[in-house]
């Protein structure tokens, strides 16, 4: 299944510290129930989600994490496609730290800024792991370089970075580096008010199944806590703006049996559907679940306790991986040339007390080549 949450690094800072249209975009909430529920369709993935743009501001794509191959090659189809420009202003993306916008804001408008230093946006990420240490990173910030060097002014893309302007100079131990992932959320959505939507502009936001979710299962759905907030429940916040925020998923045919005849990298709206109204749980389903009762203290919550909501209330879509989804690109062989690469990676998952099999992956991949 695409994008689980253990298939990178931790998104709630709580947790990683207790760890260590024929789309019905404008259909009101509600839950569709018994007969009159539809089934879920497939559409064209592009099209959908720039059509998503003619009743929302804010689209999200579920591709923060660039290790998937499959979900990058569409978000770089998506990028070049020639209807693009004029729909979306700016591309607010996971996998770039801040403290580079100029750079990449150099870079994007096809100024001479080597690729060597468009580098430092991802690798000095807040992510300490592997998750975007391969070629789609840099073959995205390609794509967008590339797609407006041949439109008009009114539609060349801008590229937020909208992970926390983290300084690893001064990340020394796991207190310093929580002041940063603490504000995985909290400072891109921010972003998206400040440089979007206070100008009247349309983003792309490209994260990890994780943040793109209105309400955290992990906390039982309880957003009254500043740790249990993810990117779009707070752009969503009282007064905010909607977002289409869509969900990566692999097989549906468990929910759907007809599903098995759809073209991978399909899109669907769900709201309305069969779909749409099963549990959440059936689609994120950690192992334990947590009432907050204060920073750092965090109280499992009996499983007869766990709440029910339907997939319609969390998402508005679902990105159709394909049930042999999941395909990862691995290390980029460049960086493994480099010795201080290695070092640099190993000594930051061991910091963030990243599981050892990420340790091990940098080790085995580049001793390899």
């Amino acid at each position: 299944m695409a994008q689980k949450r253990a298939s990178g690094p931790v998104r709630v800072a709580w947790l990683s510290i207790l760890t260590v249209s024929c789309m019905t975009l404008s259909v009101p909430i509600g839950t569709a129930q018994g007969p009159q529920a539809r089934p879920a369709t497939p559409q064209d993935a592009i099209t959908a989600i720039l059509d998503a743009f003619r009743a929302f501001r804010v689209v999200s794509f579920p591709g923060g994490h660039t290790d998937a191959n499959e979900s990058q090659a569409l978000l770089r189809a998506l990028v070049a496609d020639p209807r693009f420009g004029a729909a979306v202003n700016d591309i607010v993306v996971e996998f770039g730290s801040s403290r580079y916008q100029d750079v990449m804001d150099r870079y994007i408008r096809g100024e001479d800024v080597p690729e060597s230093t468009v580098r430092r946006a991802w690798l000095d990420a807040v992510q300490p792991g592997i998750s975007l240490d391969n070629q789609n990173t840099p073959a995205f910030f390609r794509a967008v370089r590339e797609a407006n060097a041949n439109r008009p002014p009114a539609e060349k893309t801008r590229v937020l970075l909208g992970d926390p302007p983290i300084d690893w100079e001064n990340v020394r131990n796991k207190a310093d580096y929580r002041k940063w992932v603490i504000q995985r959320d909290s400072y891109p959505a921010d972003l998206v008010r400040r440089l979007v939507l206070a100008h009247n502009r349309r983003a792309l936001i490209v994260w990890a199944n994780g943040h793109l979710m209105r309400q955290e299962i992990l906390t039982n759905y309880d957003m009254a806590s500043w740790q249990s907030q993810t990117i779009v429940s707070l752009i969503e916040a009282p007064g905010g703006t909607r977002v289409f925020t869509v969900r990566a998923e692999g097989s549906l045919t468990k929910w759907q049996a007809g599903t098995a005849s759809w073209k991978p990298m399909s899109l669907t709206a769900v709201r309305g559907t069969g779909l749409g109204a099963v549990d959440f749980s059936e689609f994120e389903s950690p192992d334990q679940r947590y009432r907050i009762r204060g920073e750092e203290d965090f109280v499992p919550i009996p499983h007869d306790q766990w709440a029910s909501r339907p997939l319609e209330e969390i998402v508005d879509g679902i990105l159709y991986m394909g049930p042999e989804s999941g395909t990862s690109s691995g290390i980029w062989p460049e960086l493994c040339a480099d010795p201080s690469y290695v070092r640099m990676r190993i000594d930051r998952i061991t910091l963030a007390g990243l599981p050892p099999a990420q340790t091990d992956a940098v080790k085995r991949v580049c001793s390899q080549r």
